[in-house]
């Protein structure tokens, strides 16, 4: 009779199908899901109304813009004076 398989490589390959499967699901997401959404009309709205405001949406941080309120700075500069005092 053959050696039957361990359990562990049992959790290591279903592991791996797991791993497999979030990557497909992640795929199909990706390339045909979102792609979809893309166009329907409400989403194309807001799209439009960022552009007519001057948001970038591809942009990460909005914290990177050229315009950044005053108050902002301030609390900025007071934060990072507390954290330096905790040090």
């Amino acid at each position: 009779m053959p050696p039957q398989p361990s359990s562990a490589s049992n959790s290591s390959l279903a592991g791996w199908g797991k791993l497999i499967a979030l990557a497909a699901t992640m795929g199909f997401l990706w390339t045909a899901v979102l792609p979809a959404v893309s166009r329907w009309p409400v989403v194309q709205d807001r799209f439009e109304r960022h552009q007519a405001i001057g948001l970038d949406p591809s942009a990460k941080f909005y914290t990177e813009m050229e315009f950044f309120p005053a108050s902002q700075l301030d609390l900025r500069s007071r934060q990072r004076g507390k954290l330096a005092e905790s040090w």
